[in-house]
């Protein structure tokens, strides 16, 4: 059966499991048809473009994944979305009001639709169509794209429909749900693929494009979480193994100055940033990155809805990161075009904002503006050197995970030693990748884990937040719900979550 794809002027190509929809752009420029689509190398550049359109959608990575940082100790999340984001932040969360995630599903299906195409139709390519490299590197993207999508429902869901280009040929879309280990291991299956086909680095003038260290890095992530649980301490091993990948690879190198991973512009990269987004004036396939409006000060022209906790700068004492993180009462905060301003208290309910993330121009009558061309740093190398140090703790115990620890310290300034224990591991963490939404997704593996570290989750989420009490009950909340909308539609073949039925 032919499935009809709609060539559009910015992403060039969107095709929905149900068939043709124009989802991103009103005029559309051509009509085609599998057969007679994949002709030609910038077809198939095309096609990859529409994949990571698609993931910069405002529902997806473009915004609404951070909101599940909220769900954590170090941010408290504030919005003018009433009705979806409250019953996330507060663990009220029913099937019938999971509005967040239901706006949030076909999204990502659609992105795993865009990218089975590509991974159906470009390998059957001739040469004289494309090339080699091209090819390779077309196909991998998809494959990271695939399993950075799944990855994502999996973080958010637990066990989801997994759909692959298999299920595309049978027309096998009305799936019930996979096992966990089966979608860990097709999200496994299809990083390893990206590994093998995308080069090692992305070149400095197409800055976005994933390469080998994307896909290494996020299989370090994938054991982790996998390892967690029972019976599953074999992962730890294959997250060393990937690791070695990253460390000490030059082109995977930790930056001299950390906040240089926060301040990228233009699709510019750095080695160290493994997996970026790129805002409005960078490369080509963007779409709807909204993510700096929600970091910037109300009033500086943002819409800021991420505020640290008082609880997280205590956390850094004297780290050095706390400067180059958070933003107290007096600093200074800085513009690209040599101006500036100072934060002042009033302007956050916390007393305090993030630095990270947030990018101002100054305007010629003195004004701050939002920085559309800025670039969001998803994955970096000192997230993945600190993974493996905990592979390494939870292996060996207190002081393994040391060499990758004092690399990651002796990087910001910040004293180095020996005997780091799992509790030590946990406070490092959340001082190096304040903001970048792992918070949350680290406590519920180290909860599940035997409390490593100490973690106790319930205890550490459950109280006030914002002037409202919530509890974090233990295993239900380790997974949101399937919106019911979701399941409504597979008449019966999709099951919600046991612990919302």
């Amino acid at each position: 059966m032919k499935k009809n794809i709609m060539i559009c002027l910015t992403l060039s190509i969107a095709l929905s499991q149900a068939g043709c929809s124009d989802f991103l752009e009103p005029n559309p420029r051509g009509f085609y048809t599998e057969e007679n689509y994949f002709t030609t190398e910038q077809d198939a550049i095309n096609a990859v473009q529409g994949i990571y359109g698609k993931v910069l959608d405002e529902n997806f990575a473009g915004n609404d994944d951070t909101k599940y940082e909220g769900c954590g100790d170090d941010i408290l999340a504030i919005s003018d979305h009433h009705a979806w984001d409250p019953p996330v932040l507060y663990f009220t969360i029913t099937p019938g009001d999971a509005l967040l995630a239901d706006r949030q599903w076909p999204v990502k299906y659609e992105v795993i639709s865009r990218a089975n195409l590509v991974i159906m139709n470009v390998p059957n390519m001739s040469r004289d169509q494309i090339s080699e490299a091209i090819q390779n590197r077309c196909v991998g993207e998809a494959y990271f794209l695939r399993a950075f999508t799944h990855w994502w429902l999996y973080l958010i869901h637990g066990e989801i429909p997994v759909i692959t280009d298999v299920d595309v040929k049978n027309n096998n879309y009305n799936k019930p749900k996979n096992t966990i280990d089966e979608v860990l291991g097709q999200i496994e299956y299809d990083l390893l693929q990206a590994a093998a086909l995308l080069p090692a680095t992305t070149p400095a003038a197409e800055g976005g494009r994933v390469h080998k260290g994307s896909a290494w890095s996020h299989l370090v992530q994938l054991y982790m979480h996998w390892s967690c649980y029972d019976g599953k301490d074999a992962y730890l091993d294959k997250a060393i193994e990937a690791g070695s990948h990253i460390i000490g690879n030059p082109d995977y190198a930790m930056v001299a100055d950390f906040s240089d991973c926060f301040t990228l512009r233009n699709g510019a990269i750095n080695t160290e940033v493994l997996f970026q987004l790129n805002g409005d004036n960078g490369m080509e396939y963007n779409n709807n990155l909204e993510k700096g409006y929600f970091w910037e000060l109300d009033g500086w022209d943002g819409w800021c809805w991420y505020w640290p906790t008082p609880d997280l700068v205590a956390a850094f004492g004297t780290d050095p990161r706390l400067q180059k993180t958070i933003l107290r009462d007096g600093d200074e905060v800085r513009t690209y075009n040599g101006g500036s301003k100072t934060y002042t208290v009033d302007r956050s309910p916390t007393g305090y904002a993030f630095r990270k993330n947030a990018q101002y121009v100054l305007t010629d009558g003195g004004d701050f503006r939002h920085e559309l061309s800025a670039v969001f740093a998803i994955m970096r190398s000192s997230d993945v050197y600190l993974l493996v140090a905990e592979a390494k703790i939870r292996k060996n115990g207190t002081g393994a995970g040391d060499a990758e620890i004092n690399a990651v310290r002796s990087r910001v300034g910040a004293t180095t030693r020996t005997g780091y224990t799992a509790a030590d591991l946990v406070l490092e963490r959340r001082l190096e990748l304040a903001g970048e939404n792992r918070r949350f997704f680290d406590l519920r593996r180290w909860d599940r884990c035997n409390h490593f570290g100490g973690v106790n989750i319930a205890t550490l989420l459950s109280g006030d937040y914002n002037g409202t009490a919530r509890t974090f009950q233990v295993p239900k909340h380790y997974f949101f719900p399937i919106p019911q909308n979701q399941i409504d539609k597979t008449g019966g073949v999709l099951i919600q979550n046991p612990a919302y039925q």
